[in-house]
């Protein structure tokens, strides 16, 4: 068997193609395959967050990326008295702690053709047209049978071996699956029927330029504008109403009727999708992980779903790169899933207890809708789990990026690595011993006494902020030991 690789990834959706650079990004030997013989020309997933600008800062995509996104300055949910009751607003926009804007949206085939040819100049093998039809573990790797979709079906499957194997494959995750991975249902599923429509140019329309969901007893509508002119509408859909009754054309026709006429769009999409909010209880099984929508499934209400595969992206190739390059233990690996499960737990519960109350709202009576508080969504940011952070000292959280003196954002500076940044005068004064180990790690050492980074370290009550590739803290310190001793620590972690 000629074909091996440092990582075979299965599925090429947002959070593969991420995973697929960053590993490349780091040196890695890696293959991914992909059912599809492209990318899909339809959007899915249609909202970013500041943290997941910053991976595309990892990956130096940023401000490419950044051109197609389009912002929100609000998401508000109405109930059927039309009091607005939950949601989130920027009256002035702004960034965030992160450098960015709190909230994006984005045209998800523009993105992931975009990493794949990123991908391809980086030298990733891409297997397109292949479907993985069995995975085996053998005492140094994975090996891989895949069919050549494109093939006659009388040929035998490929065989690949591979170090380490992620699922990136969606919620019917086939990696999932042949590890026997069993997955935790946090709220019930709901029925929604999702149309994406392409809205030609010059035609007026009467909607607003922000997302909103409106519930009422007889329907509850949520309206998306998505860029290069596209809108989405999704409705729930009650139990006893037949998929075939909301997706013929003269549904779509006469649903979107109230907003556009017939030869002023075109439909992207029309489909019935089940929300779930589910959360795996394994995320590793031997050489075998896996990330994204076939670890854990939230409903849209958030629009945290992309972001949290992103995340697990973000958090695993560096792992993955540190075990395969021999200068970490496999142990490392098992850190993944401690850190990054409860993160999404968090997220997924939130997502659907969402989804709940837009339920119970279409229901309630209106001196129950009277009765209902009022309130804003404050981004949620969970810490990671226990893992590779300092918990004592602020380690676990998501980590500000600030602006140095020269005007650019952190991220800029350190790429893709740890970084120690803060007070010059402390990190100056670190014994040759902390200095020789920061260098052995690859960590970027970035003195700044800006007002920025002063002012941005004093919210966190220290002078120096150790952080990780994924941007989360391992830790922050005021002295010079502090700073010893956290080096230490990591050192150790990493051990």
């Amino acid at each position: 068997m000629s074909e091996q690789y440092d990582v075979g990834v299965v599925g090429y959706g947002a959070c593969a193609a991420v995973l697929v650079n960053l590993l490349l990004e780091r040196g890695l030997r890696v293959i991914v395959f992909e059912r599809d013989a492209g990318v899909i020309e339809i959007p899915r997933a249609a909202h970013f967050d500041d943290e997941t600008v910053r991976v595309f800062q990892a990956l130096g995509a940023a401000d490419d990326l950044s051109e197609s996104f389009t912002t929100s300055k609000d998401y508000g949910i109405y109930n059927a008295l039309g009091e607005r009751v939950w949601g989130f607003r920027q009256i002035d926009p702004k960034p965030t702690d992160q450098g960015w804007l709190s909230d994006y949206w984005f045209y998800q085939p523009y993105l992931e053709h975009y990493l794949r040819r990123k991908a391809l100049d980086y030298g990733a093998t891409a297997k397109l047209h292949c479907e993985v039809v069995s995975l085996e573990e053998r005492q140094d790797g994975v090996l891989v049978a895949y069919k050549d979709l494109e093939r006659a079906d009388d040929e035998g499957p490929q065989l690949v071996r591979v170090r380490y194997l992620v699922g990136a494959d969606g919620a019917r995750s086939f990696v999932r699956k042949q590890l026997g991975l069993e997955m935790e249902s946090l709220a019930p599923r709901q029925r929604w029927m999702i149309v994406d429509i392409r809205v030609h140019d010059g035609v007026a329309d009467n909607l607003s330029t922000d997302c909103w969901t409106k519930v009422t007893p007889e329907e509850t509508i949520t309206f998306v504008p998505l860029p290069n002119n596209i809108m989405r509408f999704e409705f729930s859909m009650k139990e006893e109403l037949a998929e075939s009754a909301v997706k013929s054309t003269e549904s779509i026709v006469e649903f979107i009727g109230r907003w556009f006429k017939p030869g002023d769009y075109d439909v992207l999409r029309a489909d019935v999708y089940h929300f779930h909010s589910l959360v795996a209880n394994d995320w590793r099984k031997g050489r075998s992980l896996i990330a994204g929508d076939a670890a854990h499934l939230m409903p849209p209400f958030l629009g945290q779903g992309v972001c949290s595969a992103i995340r697990d992206a973000m958090n695993l190739a560096w792992k993955l790169a540190r075990v395969v390059k021999g200068t970490s233990s496999d142990v490392l690996l098992d850190t993944y899933q401690a850190e990054r499960r409860p993160h999404a737990y968090a997220l997924v519960k939130i997502a659907g207890e969402v989804g709940e109350n837009i339920r119970w709202m279409a229901n309630a009576a209106p001196e129950e809708l009277a009765a209902m508080g009022r309130q804003d969504y404050v981004a949620a940011r969970p810490p990671l789990g226990p893992g590779v952070h300092a918990a004592r000292s602020k380690g676990g959280i998501l980590a500000p990026q600030p602006r140095l003196a020269d005007g650019s954002l952190l991220d800029y500076r350190v790429g893709y690595n740890f970084a120690l940044v803060g007070d010059p005068a402390l990190i100056s004064s670190l014994s040759a011993k902390a200095v020789a180990s920061l260098a052995a790690l690859g960590t970027a050492i970035v003195p700044d006494a800006s007002d920025t980074v002063r002012a941005t370290l004093a919210r966190l009550g220290a002078a120096v902020m150790l952080v990780r590739p994924d941007r989360y803290l391992f830790g922050v310190a005021d002295s010079a030991s502090d700073v010893d001793a956290l080096i230490t620590d990591l050192t150790g972690m990493l051990r």
